[in-house]
């Protein structure tokens, strides 16, 4: 994430040149109350729309209380059990009950249009609506290079992706998902990092499965951008799928602002809202491409 390197850096730099009582005192405390007094219920919506293909894999689940008992077979909002209603752009979507999520086949997500979701349930007996808009980004955004960059020796061989930039669109992010994981393909001899002991490789290796970077902030009207893969963002010998997206405000906002909402100084701050009225979560959109690539000895 170059932009958000530079940033990183920038507050480290004035961090150390400014550890100054006046400093300490303008920070804000780190310590958090969290009590379930002020708890509301929420629509939660993961829905993504992406261009080329149909309406798919809408999620809408509800909160819980701090401390109340989660009912696995209640969370997911259901016709039937909630009165859900969902629309985009006023036509209804489907409900499929054997995946938990909403769809529909006839509407075909087109580049640079605009997509308004509309969502109602009833929620602890009180009636809720939320609602959002994602533009998706236009036309442009393609993976130049080969879709299948075949056998790639740890360290050695160079990754490289060339794709064009849509123009508007200046948040791309790149995701790397290993398709095996386990203590037997782990690379240990990583240089990037210490030589882990096998039993804290099991205790995180889930989270080793899936890397992922951002590019911000790019100029469209330069014709040709060029990512360099970067070793560190791999740790097993596997196949990988990259999936390249080109991203809409919205899949930025959530994106940057929701995973962490603590700063470097302690001081916390609200996540940028994606959904507006009694919604929590994302609506955005993006244009996505895919690389596969292996990583082998």
């Amino acid at each position: 994430m170059n932009a958000d390197r530079k940033y990183i850096m920038k507050k480290v730099f004035i961090s150390i040149i400014s550890l100054t009582a006046l400093f300490f005192a303008s920070c804000g405390d780190p310590d958090v109350s969290i009590t379930s007094s002020g708890y509301e219920p929420k629509i939660v919506v993961e829905a993504y729309l992406f261009a080329g293909q149909t309406v798919q894999n809408i999620k809408i689940t509800r909160n819980y209380a701090l401390g109340q008992q989660i009912d696995i077979a209640k969370i997911i909002l259901t016709p039937s059990g909630n009165a859900v209603t969902v629309t985009i752009n006023g036509i209804p979507l489907h409900y499929d009950g054997s995946s938990g999520t909403y769809y529909n086949n006839a509407i075909s997500v087109e580049y640079g249009k605009t997509y308004v979701l509309e969502i109602s349930a009833t929620v602890d007996g009180k009636v809720l609506h939320a609602k959002s808009t994602t533009t998706v980004p236009r036309q442009g955004f393609k993976v130049l290079s080969s879709h299948d960059l075949g056998n790639l020796r740890y360290g050695i061989d160079p990754v490289s992706i060339q794709y064009t930039p849509s123009e508007g669109a200046s948040f791309y992010v790149f995701a790397f998902m290993a398709d095996t994981v386990s203590v037997q393909n782990y690379i240990f001899d990583n240089p990037y990092q210490e030589r882990p002991d096998t039993a804290d490789v099991l205790k995180d290796i889930d989270n080793f499965q899936v890397h992922y970077d951002c590019l911000m902030n790019l100029s469209s009207g330069a014709n040709v951008y060029t990512y360099n893969f970067e070793y560190f963002r791999v740790q097993f010998y596997s196949s990988y799928e990259t999936i390249v997206y080109a991203g809409d405000a919205n899949f930025k906002n959530y994106l940057l602002t929701n995973p962490s909402v603590q700063e470097m100084d302690g001081n916390f701050h609200e996540p940028i809202p994606v959904l507006q009225g009694d919604g929590i979560g994302v609506f955005g959109s993006a244009i996505k491409d895919t690389v596969l690539f292996r990583i082998v000895r």
